[in-house]
């Protein structure tokens, strides 16, 4: 496979081990398989099986940025997610969520992902970012 890996090269150990189980689940037959396993997102009109097959052969590398103090002014990017030190919390498990809906994201917006009609997204809780994050977050458990 040669699916999306997350590039980390800061100091935080807390933030080092979420995103190296981040990267053990994003090289997972097991995750892509429960990625297709789901029947549809909302948000997208992508099948699962597309956005699994997207992700594990994206072949490219993420960089994760952590700010401490002051928040990102930058742009969103698909080769970058820039978050906050106070979203990495003492659970491995969220913290890796965390990491893959923003992973989607990412590629969002090299594939065009998710719709975005801002009205399409009330009430829209099993969109892809999501239920892709609370997936790893289950393997994590």
């Amino acid at each position: 496979m040669k699916n999306v890996r997350l590039r980390y090269t800061g100091l935080s150990k807390r933030v080092q081990i979420a995103v190296e189980k981040t990267n053990e689940i994003l090289a997972s037959r097991e995750f892509y398989d429960q990625i297709v396993s789901y029947s549809k997102f909302d948000n997208t009109a992508l099948s699962p099986e597309i956005i699994a097959i997207l992700m594990r052969e994206a072949d490219y590398e993420i960089r994760v940025r952590v700010n401490w103090i002051l928040p990102d002014v930058s742009r969103p990017s698909y080769d970058r997610i820039v978050l906050s030190g106070w979203h990495f919390g003492p659970h491995l498990a969220t913290n890796v969520n965390t990491l893959i809906c923003e992973t989607v994201s990412a590629l969002d917006r090299v594939y065009d992902i998710m719709s975005k009609d801002n009205n399409r997204w009330e009430g829209q809780y099993s969109s892809a970012h999501l239920v892709i994050g609370a997936i790893a977050e289950v393997l994590v458990r």
